[in-house]
């Protein structure tokens, strides 16, 4: 396996040294192309990957149903509340009406219309 990665490296250092480079550039450039060519065509990275990507999907998709969760209980939490609201406006207008029945037939025909609106 290394000595693989040796020769693609003496490879690739032939190909950067071509450029118009500084050494220090060839040498980070040769070294993080080599670096992503063993970890991408490793056999051992991909399975330790495959490992870590599991759980990682795992945790996430823990964190998500957690989210939409309290989302839920939010939204559940402000649709009774209006819900409510409305109930108690809807009734504050109807007492409103019968209590309007007791007054004179002169403000009870001021105050009815008024309650329609």
């Amino acid at each position: 396996m290394n000595v693989c990665l040796i020769r693609l490296s003496k490879m690739f250092s032939a190909l950067i040294g071509a450029c118009s480079c500084s050494r220090e550039e060839s040498f980070f450039s040769r070294r993080n192309l080599v670096t992503v060519l063993g970890q991408r065509y490793s056999p051992e990275q991909r399975k330790a990957h495959q490992g870590q990507s599991g759980t990682l999907q795992g945790a996430l998709l823990g964190l998500l149903g957690l989210l939409l969760g309290f989302t839920f209980a939010m939204a559940v939490g402000r649709f009774e509340s209006r819900k409510q609201l409305v109930l108690d406006e809807a009734n504050g207008i109807g007492t409103t009406w019968l209590r309007a029945g007791y007054l004179s037939e002169r403000a009870r025909d001021v105050i009815r219309p008024t309650l329609l609106e």
